[in-house]
């Protein structure tokens, strides 16, 4: 890999280097981290070359060093060669994989893998059964129109009661982020597209497509 550090200078026609430290304040000198000497300085840089004329600086971080997080100062060089008073102008942390920067989560796109909570892999595998047993169910207007207390949905349950003493956690519409006790539950049957809920009183009336999940424990 080349040029995993940038930095952007803002002004042409500049020398400027970096250094890597640890987060325990030791220094790289291009083959290892030793704690700071005034007389190595000459053993610390890392070159830094501007891209054309764009007033941004890259270098290469160096690839022997282990994975880790480290600090990253930018220096620049006001002589012949560098030395100590040359003035810091920049400076970043860089999560290094061992031969990459290691990129920032991409939210949308990325995904992660928890095997254990708090040290523990029992608790995670507890909360994965936890939240994959969560109905989730949307509102269905085909046969009843929603209303702030009842609306039809695609739960195909069949039994009558089965929802009630649970709630609704509405996670689309106008409702979202709400929930709401359960005070009845009418089971699909051959003239409905699922079962019918009855809440407590909501602030909006659900809306055809409006996402939702059953939370709670059944009562008896």
């Amino acid at each position: 890999m080349a040029g995993e550090m940038v930095f952007p200078a803002g002004i042409t026609g500049l020398t400027l280097y970096a250094h890597v430290r640890t987060y325990a304040a030791t220094i790289w000198n291009g083959s290892s981290f030793e704690s700071y000497t005034s007389g190595n300085w000459a053993d610390y840089d890392v070159a830094m070359t501007e891209q054309g004329s764009s007033q941004v600086y890259v270098g290469t971080f160096p690839g022997s060093i282990s994975a880790g997080i480290y600090q990253v100062t930018v220096h620049r060089q006001a002589g012949g060669s560098v030395a100590e008073t040359d003035l810091v102008i920049g400076s970043g942390g860089v999560e290094w994989t061992g031969s990459a920067v290691l990129a920032a989560f991409n939210a949308s796109a990325d995904t992660v893998d928890v095997g254990k909570v708090s040290g523990d892999a029992t608790a995670a595998d507890n909360l994965e059964a936890m939240l994959e047993g969560l109905q989730v169910g949307s509102v269905d207007n085909s046969n009843f129109t929603p209303t702030t207390t009842a609306f039809e949905t695609d739960l195909t349950e069949t039994s009558d009661d089965h929802y009630n003493n649970q709630a609704v956690l509405w996670r689309s519409g106008s409702n979202a982020g709400l929930t709401f006790f359960i005070t009845d539950s009418v089971g699909k049957t051959g003239g409905m597209s699922g079962a019918k809920l009855t809440v407590d009183t909501m602030p909006n009336a659900a809306t055809n497509g409006d996402t939702f999940q059953v939370i709670g424990t059944k009562g008896a």
